[in-house]
């Protein structure tokens, strides 16, 4: 491994990662062994942030220290975004879904990596799928967008997407209806609609009633003048 390149913390510490941990797979390296000499790789400022950790197993100097202190996609601010994760105030229910499945990719692109750069157990790097959802729809902050969701008995981010999108649809339809509107108040604001119409009728028809007696009583006087 002695003709591998030395990392100073300037070069691209995955490409770098890659080509050190396939050097050492052929070379019949244990990960253990890996540990032991991965320092003698590192160079300037980056040995010296090496030197001073106490590093125990290889997996835990992979996904936990290297990638978070030279990535600039760190594992632990992305899966932050995630649980984190929240709306806006004045932000479309597709909008929010996009971003957040966004951050998913890019936590899943870099568990994946380090996945492929050990032999150990590293699957509690993952985000599980009811972590997932439930970190999405904690993220609502329109309540009636995450009582919708709530009430869907959704288990998986495919089925979260289904019903974000046949939210949307129904929004494109009646633009009119809030975007945190719900199917329950869809209704109630259609019965409030009807209800509104009904009295502004009864009202313009008061008004040509009262009109149309006051009609007929002047009619009436006027003829009670006439005979006397």
């Amino acid at each position: 491994m002695h003709y591998l390149y030395s990392f100073t913390g300037q070069e691209d510490c995955g490409e770098w990662l890659d080509d050190f941990y396939t050097a050492a797979v052929n070379t019949g390296l244990s990960e253990s062994k890996m540990l032991s000499k991965v320092s003698y790789k590192f160079k300037r400022s980056a040995k010296e942030w090496v030197d001073s950790k106490n590093w125990r197993f290889w997996e835990h100097f992979l996904p936990v220290k290297f990638f978070d202190k030279y990535s600039d996609d760190k594992i632990k601010s992305v899966r932050s975004k995630c649980e984190d994760a929240y709306q806006g105030k004045h932000k479309f229910f597709q909008k929010y879904h996009y971003r957040y499945s966004k951050y998913l990719k890019i936590h899943h692109k870099l568990v994946k990596r380090i996945v492929s750069k050990t032999t150990s157990n590293v699957k509690y790097l993952f985000i599980s799928i009811n972590d997932k959802v439930d970190y999405f729809i904690e993220g609502c902050k329109h309540k009636k967008d995450q009582s919708y969701l709530e009430h869907k008995d959704i288990s998986t981010m495919e089925e979260v997407k289904y019903y974000v999108n046949k939210l949307a649809k129904k929004l494109k339809k009646n633009p009119s209806v809030d975007n945190s509107t719900t199917d329950k108040e869809s209704d109630d604001t259609s019965s409030h609609s009807v209800a509104s119409t009904d009295l502004n009728i009864l009202a313009i028809f008061n008004q040509h009633l009262q009109a149309f007696v006051a009609s007929d009583l002047a009619s009436t006087d006027n003829s009670r003048g006439w005979l006397f």
